[in-house]
């Protein structure tokens, strides 16, 4: 007796509970990412780059 195929990827059987974390840490990052984008020092350097790239053309 042949025991049943869970998958051919084990990466795709993870537990539920290991994708909820999952989830959870890229909403975390998400959400860091957001706010260090609305830094003004961020957003100086953001604008500041972008003038020397159309500079350069």
């Amino acid at each position: 007796m042949t025991s049943p195929r869970r998958g051919q990827n084990p990466a795709t059987t993870e537990l539920p509970d290991d994708i909820e974390r999952m989830l959870e840490k890229t909403l975390r990052q998400e959400k860091a990412r957001q706010e260090y984008n609305k830094r003004p020092d961020v957003q100086a350097k953001r604008k500041e780059y972008q003038r020397r790239q159309q500079a350069q053309r």
